[in-house]
């Protein structure tokens, strides 16, 4: 096990607006307010998502798209995760449970996700020396993985 000593930090209440892709939104948050390291928790809706589900093996994640019902979103019943700032810049890792109606419900990791109406997300920053959360999650650094279609 490794670990390190992190405190919380400034906390961020986020709503992202219909049409924001989750990801790119938050990790442009992120970058923009000098996070190196955050605790992400949220819930809402969304028009669309990829989840993905990872294969060690190959490396890869065996991604799947997500659609609501007509005249329906996917609703999100939670969304968490954490950021870590890289070489290359914050890598967002969140995952995910959603329902597309009272029956099916699916989770996973969040490879994408289109919000609609809106989402609610808290942001806490994690204090600590600088690369501290970053040596724990070293795979972190120089995470290189790609997508493929679920063939399920």
């Amino acid at each position: 096990m490794k670990r390190k000593l992190v405190a919380p930090g400034r906390m961020y209440a986020v709503k992202l607006e219909e049409g924001e892709e989750v990801l790119e939104t938050l990790k442009e948050l992120l970058e923009s307010q000098g996070v190196d390291a955050a605790l992400i928790m949220g819930i809402g809706g969304l028009s669309e998502a990829v989840i993905g589900f990872y294969s060690p093996e190959e490396r890869k994640y065996k991604v799947a798209e997500v659609k609501p019902r007509e005249g329906m979103v996917i609703e999100v019943a939670s969304i968490e995760g954490n950021a870590v700032n890289t070489e290359k810049g914050v890598h967002v890792h969140l995952h995910t449970v959603l329902s597309i109606d009272p029956e099916r419900t699916i989770a996973g990791h969040l490879v994408k996700g289109v919000v609609r109406p809106h989402m609610e997300v808290f942001v806490i920053e994690a204090l600590g020396r600088p690369g501290g959360v970053l040596e724990v999650f070293e795979h972190r650094r120089n995470l290189n993985v790609g997508y493929e279609k679920w063939r399920g």
